[in-house]
């Protein structure tokens, strides 16, 4: 008989808690999601929504012309109103910061994430800082924090906690994803160089006459053919129909230099040559120019310069995964209803 008793007991005491819970929380905690369990408060919700609510006037005005009056969020543009597009955004944005708080708190980095409890930090926080106010204290920041500013502001903490987490106790260094992440970047492989050059100078390449500038062209190639010992070659110069010249250059991958010098204008050229490659006479400057790499080696990066950004790719990668797993329950009704307040 107590076994048959025992499940209705257990849904009224349910039911008594829910009541409780609802009347504790009061109509401006309504619920208007859930992301695994957790849920999205209507305050919550329409921060976010009046945090988009510009962009997407915006973005309507733009593309088709439209005038903001108290049918834009309902009329339709291609098939899609401003209120869906405006829902598709808040969703996505408060999605992505619960699963965040989600995975913070499944590491035990935070002990509680619900709106409610920010809330009353919120609140605390800005009492304090009155406080400190009236006292002639100092304080940094701004006098009073407002709420979507402190919202993301204790989330970006709770990031790096995250990250931080992450790299001491979850990221294993694999050379695959490590490249995957230096392509995801455009990251290009950096050499120094130290080259032999050979300068002709022509003045402006316009003002010879053609047959003298295939000649000067034809020398150049001739001591690209004949290549010699950098000695050796400051005598064989003396024939060139103009002033010439011979010099070593040491190109480094990891200086800066003037916008107007010859090393920014070789660095795409060199990328395809090797050690001891001569390159075709090119005209930089006033001048016909080759130039023989005596040395190329990879320069020293420093590696610390991505490894934050390697770690924080490889969390991101993390994150997305967990997001996958999500379970999200909307209450539309609730939604459609809170979405009516933007025309006011």
């Amino acid at each position: 008989m107590k076994k048959k008793l025992f499940i209705p007991l257990v849904i009224i005491v349910a039911f008594i808690v829910l009541l409780v819970f609802i009347t504790v929380k009061g109509k401006n905690s309504e619920i208007v999601m859930w992301i695994n369990e957790e849920p999205v408060y209507a305050q919550e919700f329409m921060m976010f929504a009046e945090s988009y609510r510009s962009q997407v006037f915006s973005y309507y005005k733009k593309n088709y012309g439209a005038e903001f009056d108290e049918n834009f969020w309902n009329r339709t543009f291609e098939g899609e109103t401003p209120a869906d597009y405006l829902l598709e955004l808040v969703i996505a944005k408060i999605t992505s910061l619960k699963n965040e708080q989600i995975l913070a708190k499944r590491l035990d980095l935070v002990s509680a994430i619900d709106f409610t409890d920010f809330l009353s930090h919120y609140q605390e926080t800005n009492r304090q800082r009155d406080k400190a106010l009236n006292e002639k204290k100092v304080i940094y920041g701004p006098k009073n924090y407002k709420i979507l500013d402190y919202y993301l502001y204790k989330q970006t903490n709770l990031k790096a906690a995250c990250i931080q987490f992450y790299e001491n106790h979850i990221h294993v260094f694999d050379e695959s994803t490590w490249d995957a992440f230096l392509e995801s970047i455009d990251y290009k492989k950096k050499y120094d160089y130290t080259l032999d050059i050979i300068t002709l100078n022509i003045l402006k390449a316009d003002s010879i006459g053609l047959d003298e500038k295939e000649n000067a062209l034809n020398r150049l190639k001739q001591i690209k053919d004949d290549y010699l010992e950098i000695n050796k070659i400051k005598n064989a110069l003396f024939d060139l129909p103009h002033k010439a010249d011979c010099y070593q250059l040491s190109v480094l991958a990891n200086e800066v230099y003037p916008e107007d010098s010859l090393e920014n204008e070789l660095t795409d050229i060199l990328i395809h040559l090797e050690d001891k490659d001569i390159s075709d006479p090119i005209y930089y400057n006033g001048k016909l120019i080759i130039f023989k790499v005596l040395n190329k080696k990879e320069a020293i990066s420093d590696i610390s310069n991505y490894q934050n950004a390697y770690v924080e790719w490889c969390y991101e990668k993390y994150l997305d995964a967990n997001k996958k797993n999500l379970i999200i329950e909307i209450d539309d009704t609730i939604i459609q209803n809170l979405l009516k307040k933007l025309n006011h």
